[in-house]
């Protein structure tokens, strides 16, 4: 299992912003797209390009969020705080709220994403503390795939109310 932070560093049009000019890096809240109150959304990287598009995901982001990518085959890239992580099956990628990513849109590779809006880690993530990826291995990879598949059936019977939300909190944490 390899834990670590990529190294290639990824050149930026605009990084130090000075004084009276605007930022090129675009905030980016959460908004879920099947309920107002979901706290968590599992969603398909294609079904979110699809739905957004690509142009949505060209300009740097700041999420107002984590982001957790668990990438399920192809080769692609995802840039996290100006620093090139590349992607391969099994590899678990974490963007916490407040840092920069870059949308790698042109690169075809399968991947699921979680949107959370709670700041807690989960089981299959805890070692992607400090790093911005993790290497699953074949336990972990499991554990993270059957987490996607319980709030995924949660996430298609929420209702909205405060057990929903605690449900979803407390299956994710």
């Amino acid at each position: 299992m390899q834990r670590r932070r990529a190294k290639t560093k990824v050149p930026m049009g605009q990084s130090k912003v000075a004084k009276g000019q605007r930022s090129s890096i675009r905030p980016v809240g959460f908004a879920s797209g099947i309920h107002p109150k979901l706290p968590i959304e599992v969603v398909e990287r294609t079904d979110l390009l699809r739905r957004m598009g690509p142009r949505h995901f060209a300009p740097p982001q700041r999420p107002a969020f984590d982001l957790f990518l668990l990438v399920r085959s192809g080769r692609g890239r995802h840039v996290v705080d100006f620093v090139e992580t590349p992607l391969k099956p099994a590899r678990l990628v974490r963007v916490r709220s407040g840092q920069v990513q870059i949308w790698d849109t042109e690169s075809d590779f399968e991947a699921t994403l979680i949107v959370s809006s709670i700041r807690s880690r989960p089981r299959f993530a805890q070692r992607v503390s400090s790093n911005t990826y993790r290497d699953l291995d074949p336990d972990s990879l499991k554990t993270a795939q059957d987490l996607v598949k319980i709030l995924t059936r949660e996430q298609e019977r929420f209702a909205g109310d405060d057990s929903s939300i605690e449900l979803m909190s407390t299956i994710f944490e």
